[in-house]
């Protein structure tokens, strides 16, 4: 009932069609950041709470007070040498131009199709949490929206932390172009990939010693200790979604070595999987033209190497190099996730949380999740985070002036 309702909900919110910048050229001087900004959707806050009902949890939309005015917020990033258009939402509660709200960076989960990059969804999925009493932003990432011509970056801590922090003083240019006064304090979330791009961005700041105050970081069911999660994962010989763990190989080869992807995968897939995530195909349409069995899908050798961990290859070093668990942040840590997800196991949250512990970090919290809504299509894994995410905000609050 709820998939048929919703559109017809969606029809009766304001989207904007906005004038878009036609200039491809890549070229920027160094300290520019901010390319756009363009209106995208906005909606009451009886419309979000009808939104939120319909969709979610009549429960949820009791912690929403404000509607929101979202904007396109197209900058500048560094890639490979080269100076990348990119883009992502920015959303504003409504009363913006009457009470300063702090900053709230919201990671996206894995996203292969165009169409549903934050910045191309009429649905205001990223949108709505600006009447959460946050102003928040969303970045595509490579790979999404404005460099859509772009492979993506997938579970590569650098490129992932530099386009979300690029996003940062981006919306700090915007809010300034607008004359938007807030608090100028940062939030950070995400779940599933978005777990992981939040740690990974914070651990970016912490590392750089960047000027940004991080209030607290809240990451959900994101692989943190790649190698480890990628060992659970391959332990067994049937995996639901091959497209999740082909993604990073595919990433640090082409970036690295470059070797023929023989070297991983079965001959047949090794020559598919280059053309494959293209943009236009769902993640059901890659993972159906892969292989679950993994004795099957992956080469002998490599998939024995991963299991065994008896020789480090040059894509385990490159898990090791782009895991987010073995530093001590220096900032509020919560790490959310459900005890029964087979997709990302809840191991990868105990172990960062260990390892983080065990460095001497004393604000870190393992949350365990236990609910889940039960969303037709979905398994536990997306089910479960709409429970993170709001979880995650009820500790935000916490901290809230």
């Amino acid at each position: 009932m709820k998939n048929l309702i919703l559109p017809l909900l969606l029809s009766s919110f304001v989207f904007f069609s906005s004038c878009s910048d036609d200039d491809d050229s890549n070229s920027a001087p160094s300290t520019q950041t901010l390319i756009s900004l363009e209106d995208k959707n906005e909606a009451s806050q009886q419309q979000v709470i009808q939104l939120i009902s319909l969709a979610f949890d009549d429960s949820l939309s009791t912690m929403f007070t404000k509607g929101f005015k979202s904007f396109r917020v197209t900058y500048y990033s560094d890639y490979e040498n080269e100076r990348v258009r990119m883009s992502g939402v920015l959303t504003l509660p409504s009363d913006y131009q009457t009470t300063d709200y702090p900053l709230m960076m919201v990671h996206r989960g894995t996203t292969v199709e165009h169409l549903l990059a934050p910045t191309e969804l009429t649905v205001p999925l990223y949108d709505i949490f600006a009447g959460l009493e946050f102003i928040s932003f969303t970045p595509d990432l490579l790979g999404l929206g404005s460099s859509k011509a772009y492979p993506q970056a997938y579970y590569h801590a650098e490129y992932t932390a530099q386009a979300s922090i690029d996003m940062y003083k981006a919306v700090k240019e915007a809010l300034a172009q607008m004359e938007v006064s807030y608090q100028d304090q940062l939030y950070i979330l995400g779940y599933s990939q978005g777990g992981y791009s939040a740690m990974a961005t914070l651990k970016y700041i912490e590392d750089h010693n960047l000027n940004i105050d991080v209030v607290a970081t809240a990451a959900g069911a994101g692989g943190y200790d790649l190698t480890e999660t990628m060992t659970n994962i391959v332990q067994g010989d049937i995996y639901e979604s091959p497209i999740l763990i082909s993604m990073p190989i595919l990433t640090y080869n082409r970036l690295g070595n470059k070797a023929d992807l023989s070297a991983y995968f079965q001959e047949k897939y090794a020559l598919i999987l280059p053309n494959l995530v293209d943009g236009a195909r769902s993640m059901s349409d890659l993972n159906n033209a892969l292989n679950d069995t993994l004795s099957e899908f992956f080469n002998e050798d490599f998939l024995l190497d991963l299991r065994e961990k008896q020789n480090i290859s040059f894509i385990e070093g490159q898990l090791i190099e782009n895991s987010v668990h073995d530093w001590l942040p220096k900032s509020p840590v919560y790490l959310l996730h459900h005890k029964d997800d087979q997709t990302v196991p809840y191991e990868s949250s105990q172990t960062a949380y260990a390892k983080m512990k065990s460095l001497g970090a004393t604000e870190i919290e393992l949350i365990e999740l236990s609910e889940y809504s039960n969303l037709s299509g979905r398994n536990i894994h997306g089910n479960a985070a709409y429970h993170s995410m709001f979880e995650s905000i009820q500790i935000f609050k916490k901290y809230r002036k």
